[in-house]
């Protein structure tokens, strides 16, 4: 498993000072989820759908199914959680503009 980007992103994230929420989430999303905060839950599933969708590249190419305890916490598995959010290429548009500091 890459754990790469789950170090980078929570070095980033204590850069720029975020709450440690954030970056516990950041550091820990690869790991079985089972017990863990909501967070962590919420950027694992995040992960997994960004991995399906194509959105991004997330150092890994696998696509791991949703745990349990996601899928229940969520009431959906991926595919269902990738429908209710409809079309969102506008909203990855316009974080990608925000990223690039246009």
């Amino acid at each position: 498993m890459n754990i790469y980007n789950a170090h980078v992103g929570a070095m980033l994230a204590e850069k720029w000072q975020l709450p440690d929420n954030i970056i516990e989430a950041l550091k820990n999303h690869h790991i079985n989820n089972s017990g863990l905060s909501k967070t962590i839950t919420v950027v694992s599933a995040a992960d997994q759908i960004a991995k399906q969708m194509n959105i991004g590249q997330s150092g890994s190419p696998v696509i791991d199914k949703l745990p349990s305890d996601i899928i229940s916490a969520f009431g959906s598995d991926s595919a269902g959680i990738i429908d209710s959010l409809g079309d969102i290429q506008t909203e990855i548009e316009k974080a990608m503009f925000f990223i690039s500091g246009e």
